[in-house]
């Protein structure tokens, strides 16, 4: 464990009482200061020492030292690849290398540019099959990048895996709320609340997976936790791909995802 300056200055001063019949060790004695000079010049190795050890680590290495950790099992950097995704590689790294299991598949397709998230489900063709259910970075999805799929999961795949690539069948939802404010709130502070309301509601609506539902409850809460100048709040409307909801819970099939596409809030 580290030890700060003066406690290591404090087990040196007590050696040379115990040690040395020293006694004088006074703020200014002689003992003090020499004990201080010598500290000061070795101190440093203490910090240096410590970083040493921290950048010998996946979880503390950082930059170029994270670099020369994974070099020891030949995973490189990609491209602008932040240290957090790195470590979450390198970490993985012997899983993808064995290349037919679950971690390795998916760690592949989501180094694909467009992927945003990706989900497995075994036996959906019967025994020895399953499907790669495809979440892109934006929507509609782009031509090609199912087939960049299919060409990583079947090199990937075990022989004789029947796999099949899929995307989620994405449902368009438009939510229209209306907000009743305290009396004291201002135009300028009611404007502020909307756009946080329209924030709060838009990342719940975006930690939906395939075959979530929507929670009604939920975006109640959400709304109302975004400030204490919400009185009350009304869901006016809520339309999913073009077709209007009764405000309750909405329960998708197993394939489809839904995704927000417009917010009003009055």
């Amino acid at each position: 464990m580290k030890k700060t300056f003066e406690e290591m200055l404090e087990d040196v001063l007590t050696r040379l009482r115990a040690q040395g019949g020293i006694t004088e060790t006074s703020p200014g004695s002689v003992a003090r200061t020499f004990a201080e000079v010598i500290l000061e010049e070795f101190s440093p190795f203490y910090d240096e020492l410590d970083l040493a050890k921290a950048m010998g680590f996946v979880s503390t290495a950082q930059g170029a030292y994270l670099d020369l950790v994974a070099e020891l099992i030949n995973c490189v950097r990609l491209p602008e690849e932040s240290d957090m995704d790195y470590r979450a590689r390198i970490v993985n790294w012997v899983s993808v290398q064995q290349n037919a299991n679950l971690t390795s598949l998916r760690i592949q397709v989501l180094q694909i540019d467009g992927v945003a998230d990706v989900q497995f489900k075994r036996f959906t063709r019967g025994t020895g099959s399953f499907t790669c259910y495809v979440i892109p970075q934006v929507y509609p999805i782009e031509n090609d990048l199912l087939t960049r799929v299919e060409a990583i999961v079947d090199e990937a795949a075990a022989y004789g895996m029947a796999a099949e690539i899929k995307t989620s069948e994405y449902k368009p939802v438009d939510i229209n709320l209306n907000l009743i404010f305290t009396s004291k709130t201002t135009s300028l502070e009611r404007e502020y609340i909307r756009n946080r309301v329209i924030t709060n509601v838009g990342a719940y609506m975006k930690e939906l997976n395939m075959g979530t539902s929507i929670i009604i409850n939920e975006i109640v809460q959400r709304v109302m936790e975004t400030s204490d100048q919400i009185l009350d709040m009304e869901i006016k409307e809520l339309t999913i791909a073009d077709k209007q909801y009764f405000i309750k819970n909405v329960v998708p099939s197993k394939e489809e995802r839904f995704f927000l596409r417009k917010i009003s809030v009055v």
